[in-house]
């Protein structure tokens, strides 16, 4: 055998060498992207539980002020809507993050919609139909006018109150005057 044909030799196993360390790093790569959308998805969806459902299991007169602003928002006191508002606003930005894993193709499109119907519901109560405009003009268009048309094109959709009559803060007796 000659150098030349030692060095065609060695060059070939190079060739495939460099071939398997590429497809090596393809896999690791795609491995890395598939965990990194993983830990994505599963922050977004841990937020709406930290953001909306601890704190109402942890702080039970907030489910009395989000059940009672959005069944009678103009009956309770202000300090009570402006925290009522604040949790609208924290849905809606919850529902951006969802939006944006969309996009990106991390959330699929049943899981979108679930998202967009659990938002569009609050925001179809009473109290969300009447702070929607005030949140609306503070966060992104691109969600506003998502939720904005999603309410459009459905405007017989059912407000939470209605899905979970539980939170009509109307039909609990409570004790209070409102």
């Amino acid at each position: 055998m000659t150098l030349q044909e030692l060095g065609s030799i060695g060059e070939l196993l190079g060739a495939f060498a460099t071939i398997a360390t590429l497809a090596y790093l393809a896999v690791q790569i795609r491995q890395n992207t598939r965990a990194t959308r993983v830990s994505s998805l599963q922050y977004t969806l841990d937020g709406g539980r930290d953001h909306t459902i601890q704190p109402l299991l942890n702080h039970p007169d907030l489910v009395e002020v989000y059940a009672r602003g959005m069944a009678a928002y103009e009956e309770v006191s202000a300090p009570e809507q402006a925290r009522f508002t604040w949790f609208v606003v924290e849905t809606v930005l919850q529902m951006q993050n969802v939006m944006q894993l969309h996009d990106e193709g991390i959330l699929d499109d049943v899981n979108y919609e679930a998202w967009l119907v659990y938002t569009a519901a609050i925001l179809r109560t009473p109290g969300g139909s009447i702070v929607w405009p005030q949140v609306s003009a503070i966060v992104s268009p691109t969600i506003a006018d998502e939720l904005a048309n999603f309410l459009a094109d459905r405007p017989d959709g059912p407000s939470l109150l209605e899905v979970m009559p539980v939170m009509d803060a109307r039909k609990w007796n409570t004790g209070r005057t409102r």
